[in-house]
């Protein structure tokens, strides 16, 4: 499936609207591309990590994420994707500040698709120590 971006497949344009919403902003955009079925696995040791199923589980982890962060938290996407067999992966870097904490790492992103929608997701963070600290 390809979007309307010139070169770019219907994974990356889902990878990319999930980082967009990361932090609760544009998630009408994300909510568009989420069904029952999608599943959203998030790394880590703390409260926020898991799975999550489903637009309104996922929609929440994200405003929950955003009000944990008072508005602080922000990911910019890499330019590049990769795929792997059926999976997009795309690389980028999280901020944020909660607490008199400060969040800084990159997060590798890979989303699988079903007809266009999201069907599965990981969100691994590569600094996973850090993140276990900045969410207890």
């Amino acid at each position: 499936m390809q979007s309307e971006r010139k070169g770019q497949t219907g994974g990356d344009r889902v990878a990319r609207a999930l980082y967009r919403a990361l932090g609760g902003r544009h998630a009408p955009a994300l909510a568009a591309l989420l069904d029952e079925a999608s599943l959203l696995h998030v790394s880590g040791r703390y409260g926020l990590a898991g799975g999550f199923q489903g637009q309104d589980a996922i929609l929440g982890l994200l405003r929950t994420m955003a009000a944990e962060t008072e508005g602080t938290l922000r990911c910019a996407a890499a330019g590049s994707v990769s795929r792997q067999n059926a999976a997009t992966v795309l690389v980028g870097r999280v901020s944020g500040h909660r607490g008199g904490r400060h969040l800084d790492v990159e997060v590798r992103l890979t989303v699988t698709l079903d007809e266009g929608m999201l069907r599965e997701a990981w969100i691994e963070w590569m600094g996973q120590s850090k993140v276990d600290e900045f969410w207890s």
